[in-house]
């Protein structure tokens, strides 16, 4: 790998099928060599943009999107020229992957980065009572990505994969049918079909789950108040803010600071 980095990580024990855990912060432009794990890997992005190649397959990743590594595939992973990156990792064993998993996905309650961080955060332990916990907590993290994969169809690294990037670029933007229409190059009644097709979801419903968990991101990293955090995500408000995140995250923007520093996240 090229450029200084910073690495915090913690040694896992078997019985869970964790193996190892850790958080990265690279400098802008910071690239590592190609590479494999005799494990699975995931990676969940916290700041700034990851671009990662597996073959024929490439994705760039920005904050609350994870990239999943199969065992054994050889990755090239790059950080964006504009800023630095942080993100957590996971190397774990088992059957996780299947056939033609995907490469991208979007952690948008951030149920994968809460397991990863309960399991760094488990991983000292040596009792019993911990090592119930850690299998508990690795099988919801295997569920969680056998739900994610199969809301993730063929294709999706693709079209949708590009649309997501751009809706993550411009949240603060209005982001219409119609604009993202054009940015596919399609009419905007084929576009819903097609995204909705492929992706499992509606267009609308996909820009609001990156503004969602944008804004959690920030919620959980940052002092900004939540007027500042809105406008940067895209929402009229902080209060409508923080009731769509009830809505559809299940906890408020209150709860999710408070909460923050039990899971290990600030």
């Amino acid at each position: 790998m090229k450029h200084g980095y910073k690495c915090r990580n913690t040694i896992m024990q078997e019985t869970c099928r964790c193996i190892f855990s850790g958080r990265l912060h690279v400098q802008a432009g910071g690239r590592f060599h190609p590479h494999a794990h005799g494990s699975h890997e995931l990676v969940i992005v916290l700041r700034g943009r990851l671009h990662a190649r597996v073959g024929g397959r490439s994705a760039t990743a920005g904050p609350g999107q994870v990239l999943w590594y199969g065992e054994g595939e050889e990755h090239h992973e790059t950080v964006a020229s504009t800023g630095a990156c942080d993100w957590q990792f996971l190397l774990f064993t088992g059957p996780a992957a299947g056939p033609g998993h995907p490469l991208l996905l979007d952690d948008d309650d951030g149920a994968l980065r809460q397991l990863m961080a309960l399991i760094s955060a488990a991983a000292a332990a040596t009792d019993a009572a911990s090592a119930r916990k850690r299998d508990a907590l690795c099988a919801a993290l295997r569920a969680e990505l056998e739900r994610l994969q199969h809301d993730h169809p063929p294709g999706d690294d693709g079209l949708v994969g590009e649309v997501r990037q751009f809706i993550a670029r411009h949240l603060a933007e209005p982001l219409g049918l119609e604009r993202l229409a054009t940015v596919a190059g399609m009419s905007r009644a084929h576009f819903a079909r097609i995204f909705r097709a492929r992706s499992g979801t509606t267009a609308m419903a996909a820009v609001r789950a990156a503004r969602l968990a944008a804004a959690r991101e920030l919620l959980l990293t940052t002092e900004l108040a939540l007027p500042d955090i809105a406008a940067r995500v895209g929402i009229g408000s902080g209060a409508l803010l923080s009731r769509l995140l009830a809505r559809h995250l299940g906890i408020g923007a209150r709860a999710l600071r408070r909460g923050r520093r039990r899971i290990g996240l600030g």
